[in-house]
């Protein structure tokens, strides 16, 4: 039932079809009331064009009959057809005053203009009476004048329409084909054409021009019996088809406007050919006519630039050439008369050159104009705002009656329906303006009321921040004497939050009582939360006032003074970060005091306290990030696993600068693998006892030292180190995978195979390993967003872990970056066909099989072998993305006939109609090597350009999901 309504709810939306020649043909009292009736000009054009076509189709028609000898009533009925359907076209032509440049300009259909000119020349040429001859020859030279001028300079070259055009006619191709014969044709004849014209000048003789009667009534009169032939025979009453009758209604022009319209066409003629002389001549001679027949109608513009361009003072008041001025009025808003308000063009201007109340006015009567002329697929979010739904609804009651066709009425109909059922308020609205049809605006969905929450506002932040709970203040201030103040009000026993981490080496000079002082706890946390929040100058401030707090000896101050160097450090590495102007002279500065306290802390023997191996790490890495060898190769003596591992990777920068020996750097990458391997070896364990407890204590202490490098190691900003040291964990990464038999998982990496070949690894600790590499590829990432290396690692690397929605965001990151433009000549073929197979995958896990199926255009071995998986996908899943969307972005013929069978199966005809419209498009043809190449690239890069749209939202989506789970954790 609800199909059935459906279909009528359509029907009666759809309203009937347009009516064409054969309705007229058929039935002769409509045409007859319709050729009686003024003001249908559009109407009758159409149909004298139609008429003409089937004419000649007939005609020729008929030439084949008797080529293959049909019987005699066939060629007669197919003759008299052809001389009926001309009188109709001719009855047509008259009734529009036989107004040629209104035929060419509305329809561009030249070819049947000239169809209704040769018929009418024969029809003129056998009539008895000379006036017949006289207008057809006359008519015929207004023609070849007309196509001279349109076809002076030449028309474009047609475009293939069809693919193979030496099987299937190309239309297009034949029609321009045509129209250069008929121009050709038709400049043979123009000595004669301009003998005739001079010959009316120079008779000035009366035209007399057929009316509409002169063809329709011998149509009305023996056309239904001549076509009798066909059922009963040759009939005695119509002997002969019908034939014109021009002495039944005929208009007279008078001599002297047939003599100024001959001086206007010859005007034309000659000053477009240069004769200067002859065109001034005849411009002296021409006198504006007073009939408005298009026969002998002269353009007074055109006359008036003749007279300014022969330079001859003109009879005529002068003719603004220049256009009226735009101004953006209240008057223009409702002048539905004005050319500013009839283009769509000038009506965008005024939105862009008004403002305020005016500005929504002119948005308000644009989009009902949108409305009345059919635009209505864009309207409903310009409808949103009340102010623009009132001027809307007044505007389209305003100018609602000049729509006469019911078809239109009823499309707006359905489309206020629609924004009655999804704009909130614009039923109301309608009905509260007395819309007429108020029983069709039903409500078919009711918007929920949307709230939105507003933000907190300073005031309410302030009367939080200023809470009287000591707690609070504990939490939130950093002023010694209200967080002295509050311990001291603070409700026993008082337990310090774990979010309030202390320094080490401060801690175990500061804590020394136990019970520890809970006040001395707070302000080193309260220290550490300044320098993770990067602020340097507020901790300089506040360290002072800890410090008298805390009342230690002279002797602790070196302990203060490292801590405050290290903070200082911690904030030029944020800063290298964060891409701010360098400041040379202030970090070799604060280098120098780095390694002068690191020193005096070694020979103090404070290193080997807690805290003081970060302190090491934290030199280290600003030495080795400043390429600072010979400090930590000569001047470090301090022993312990950091040392070691900051003296390997100076050894490795030392080794890797140019023009050193590569045997030397394949050493040092021996020996750090030598010294780093064991450290990640995950040793399975025994079954004895004893042995059980030694490997405990030895994972321990492996634990400990693997927690030692990565505070160490997060520190590295180097470029050349974090590619080293990417390239060394990549090579135990993939070593893993090697031994879990997933070899097609593998990473690429920066360096290459400088460690030597991939064996498999099964005993290592590969939570580690892939810890370390995510620190390393967020650093990397810091220092260089676009390192197109660093981007195919990480890539690989996510997608060897399973995180396919990151692998494919970066696999696209990676190809934008290493290309410019982004569809280039790849250098490794190989190479990128694994990147597209993995980004084919990664579309696949997101449910974008339509896309994934593109890519696979780019892969250049094996790519039917991935068509057939991506199809599968695609016929089996159901897909996130549109298949029609990306039919323009298909560019090889094998990926679009298994698209097609694919649609075809799961009835998806529109997609499939899209495709074909899209495939076999001209500029698709293989002979056209040059186009074709061409297209295929705009494809390719269009098809690039939208997947990396589509994956910036899910980068998009993905930052905000983990803000969202960031702040969830911060809430917990």
């Amino acid at each position: 039932m609800e199909i059935v309504d459906t279909i009528q709810n359509l029907n009666e939306y759809w309203g009937p079809p347009a009516q064409n020649w054969f309705d007229y043909f058929v039935d002769a009292s409509k045409l007859s009331e319709l050729l009686a009736k003024p003001g249908n000009q559009e109407t009758v054009g159409r149909l004298a064009i139609q008429f003409a076509e089937q004419a000649a189709s007939t005609q020729k028609e008929g030439e084949m009959m008797m080529a293959k000898g049909f019987s005699n009533e066939d060629v007669q009925f197919a003759e008299r057809k052809a001389a009926c359907l001309i009188l109709c076209a001719m009855a047509c032509f008259a009734y529009i005053e036989w107004d040629i440049e209104f035929l060419i300009d509305k329809y561009n259909e030249i070819l049947s203009v000239r169809i209704l000119i040769e018929n009418l020349l024969g029809l003129c040429r056998s009539s008895e009476t000379p006036s017949d001859a006289q207008f057809a020859e006359y008519l015929f030279a207004k023609w070849a004048m007309a196509v001279d001028r349109r076809y002076r300079l030449p028309p474009p070259p047609a475009k293939q329409t069809v693919n193979n055009p030496l099987l299937v006619p190309d239309l297009q191709l034949t029609k321009h084909e045509n129209i250069r014969k008929m121009v050709v044709d038709t400049r043979t004849w123009f000595p004669q054409v301009i003998s005739s014209l001079e010959k009316f000048i120079a008779e000035g003789k009366d035209l007399s021009v057929p009316g509409v009667n002169c063809f329709l009534t011998p149509f009305l009169e023996k056309g239904g019996m001549s076509l009798g032939v066909g059922i009963a025979g040759m009939n005695l009453l119509c002997m002969w088809a019908p034939r014109p009758v021009f002495t039944l209604s005929t208009v007279t022009l008078p001599g002297a406007e047939i003599v100024s319209a001959c001086r206007f066409e010859l005007l034309r003629f000659h000053f477009a050919n240069g004769a200067m002389d002859t065109a001034l001549d005849l411009l002296k001679q021409i006198t504006l006519p007073t009939s408005t027949s298009p026969l002998v109608l002269i353009d007074k513009k055109e006359l008036n630039g003749y007279y300014l361009a022969l330079n001859v003072p003109s009879p005529m008041p002068p003719v603004p050439i220049g256009a009226k001025e735009f101004i953006p009025d209240q008057k223009l808003l409702t002048d539905d008369t004005s050319k500013f308000r009839r283009l769509r063009v000038w009506r965008q201007r005024a939105v862009t050159r008004t403002s305020g109340q005016l500005q929504v006015a002119f948005r308000s009567e644009n989009v009902a104009k949108d409305v009345l002329e059919g635009r209505a697929s864009s309207v409903r979010q310009r409808l949103l705002e009340k102010i623009i739904q009132q001027r809307f609804i007044k505007s389209l009651q305003r100018q609602i009656s000049n729509v006469r066709d019911v078809v239109v009425r009823r499309r707006i109909d359905a489309l206020l329906i629609f924004l009655c059922a999804t704009v909130a308020g614009m039923r109301e609205e309608l009905l509260r303006c007395g819309w007429d049809t108020p029983s069709r605006l039903r409500s078919l969905a009711s918007q929920a009321p949307k709230t939105v929450t507003p933000p907190v506002s300073a005031q309410i932040v302030k009367m939080i921040l200023a809470s009287d709970n000591p707690f609070w203040t504990v939490v939130t201030s950093f002023n010694a004497v209200e967080l002295k103040q509050a311990m001291t009000t603070i409700e026993r026993p008082f337990l310090r939050p774990y979010m309030f981490i202390m320094p080490e080496m401060l801690a175990d000079c500061v804590l020394i009582t136990r019970p520890v002082n809970e006040l001395h706890a707070i302000l080193l946390a309260k220290l550490n939360q300044l320098a993770e929040m990067m602020n340097r100058t507020e901790w300089d401030a506040e360290c002072q006032t800890y410090w008298q707090e805390f009342g230690l000896p002279a002797n602790c101050q070196i302990v203060m003074l490292t801590e405050a160097v290290r903070v200082q450090a911690q904030c030029i590495s944020a800063r290298a970060l964060r891409h701010d102007a360098p400041d040379a002279a202030g970090d070799d500065r604060q280098l120098r005091s780095m390694k002068k306290l690191f020193k005096m802390n070694a020979d103090a023997d404070l290193l080997k306290k807690a805290g003081g191996v970060a302190f090491a790490a934290q030199t280290f890495a600003r030495a080795l990030n400043a390429e600072d060898f010979d400090f930590i190769t000569t001047e470090v003596k301090f022993p312990s696993t950091t040392t070691t591992m900051a003296q390997l990777l100076a050894a490795y920068l030392m080794s890797s600068a140019p023009g050193k020996d590569v045997s030397q750097m394949r050493k040092v990458c021996d020996t750090f693998n030598a010294h780093v391997g064991p450290l990640f070896d995950h040793i399975s364990r025994g079954s004895r006892r004893d042995v059980g407890r030694g490997r405990d204590r030895e994972d321990q202490a492996r634990a400990a030292t693997i927690l030692e490098l990565t505070r160490f190691l997060r520190l590295i900003r180097n470029e050349s180190l974090l590619s080293f040291l990417i390239t060394y964990f990549g090579y135990l990464f993939n070593r893993f995978l090697l031994a879990k038999k997933r070899p097609h998982l593998r990473m690429t990496l920066p360096l290459g195979e400088i460690f030597g070949h991939e064996s498999e690894l099964s005993h290592v600790n590969i939570l580690a390993v892939q810890e370390l590499l995510d620190i390393f590829f967020t650093n990397a990432f810091l220092v260089n967003p676009a390192n197109p290396y660093w981007l195919r690692c990480a890539a690989d690397f996510r997608y060897g872990r399973g995180l396919v929605g990151e692998a494919g965001i970066l696999y696209m990151e990676y190809l934008v970056a290493s290309r410019t433009p982004l569809l280039s000549a790849p250098h490794e073929s190989l190479m990128e066909d694994l990147v597209w197979r993995r980004l084919r995958v990664c579309l696949s896990k997101s449910y974008w099989f339509t896309l994934a199926a593109l890519v696979c255009q780019n892969i250049e071995h094996k790519r039917e072998e991935e068509y057939m998986k991506a199809m599968e996908f695609l016929y089996s899943q159901l897909s996130l993305d549109s298949g029609a969307d990306y039919s323009c972005m298909v560019f090889d013929n094998t990926l679009a006939e298994l698209l097609s069978d694919v649609y075809e199966r799961n009835h998806m005809q529109p997609s499939s109609d899209l495709l074909f419209s899209y495939a076999y498009r001209s500029c698709m043809n293989p002979e056209g090597r040059d186009v074709l190449a061409r297209e295929q690239s705009r494809r390719g890069q269009r098809l690039l350009r939208t997947l990396a749209a589509q994956l910036v939202h899910k980068i998009i989506w993905l930052e905000f999901h983990n803000l969202t789970m960031i702040f969830l954790q911060a809430v917990m």
